[in-house]
């Protein structure tokens, strides 16, 4: 993405600065409204396996795609309201004796068509953010100790994670057999176990490495490393 910064006067830290700030603003818009365009595909995708509210759907987001993709309700409900006004999704309302009316809506032909259409488009890449990475980055300033304890903490809540998306994929060969329904959902848990069966032998090895340097009494030497080398 090409951003046009404002005129500045060359050689101003005031006028740089407000350059950046203008720059950061324009990059934090730019990913707001691509997660909320987002957001109106996934509500459009939940709404072809059936009508259902929008408490439905998050919950339906929770218990299938929870693993890779989010959704809150705050996200959720703004989303359903533009889908109406747009017409790509209507709505009626039930009645609810002693509880709020539910408001259920159900895809139109329009509203397919648009998530047809966004299938079919390349792929938006993104740029993880990894907590436990950025801590490593620095960890000359650390403890090997408390490295360990992080990338070892990492690993049990990533083998954690690895036998519930088995555990997922049993359940869904159980009940939807060879289904092509089926057979997408489960390439989405695939993709899942491999990655993190690999995170889990990634911490091992660097679990070894810091045992190595916590036996080397190496860690909080009071250097500063510029960085990685050129």
């Amino acid at each position: 993405m090409i951003v046009a910064l404002p005129p500045c006067c060359p050689g101003s830290s005031f006028a740089l600065h407000l350059a950046v700030i203008y720059l950061i603003d324009i990059l934090t818009t730019t990913v707001k409204k691509m997660r909320a365009s987002r957001t109106k595909y996934i509500v459009l995708g939940v709404l072809t396996l059936g009508p259902k509210s929008g408490y439905d759907i998050k919950k339906f987001i929770e218990r299938s795609v929870g693993y890779f993709w989010r959704e809150s309700y705050g996200q959720i409900y703004p989303t359903l309201r533009q889908l109406d006004a747009a017409g790509l999704v209507r709505h009626k309302v039930e009645d609810q004796r002693g509880r709020p009316d539910r408001h259920v809506y159900r895809l139109t032909a329009k509203g397919r068509a648009a998530l047809r259409d966004w299938l079919v488009q390349p792929v938006e890449p993104e740029v993880p953010r990894h907590e436990l990475l950025l801590k490593l980055f620095f960890g000359t300033q650390a403890s090997p100790e408390d490295n360990l304890q992080h990338v070892a903490q990492y690993r049990k809540e990533i083998e954690g994670y690895v036998a519930m998306l088995k555990e997922g994929d049993r359940r869904l060969r159980e009940k939807y057999g060879d289904s092509e329904q089926a057979t997408y959902w489960l390439l989405t848990i695939a993709q899942g176990i491999l990655v993190n069966e690999a995170l889990v032998e990634w911490c091992k090895r660097a679990e070894r490495k810091l045992r190595q340097l916590k036996q080397g009494g190496r860690g909080r030497s009071g250097e500063r490393n510029s960085g990685p080398a050129n």
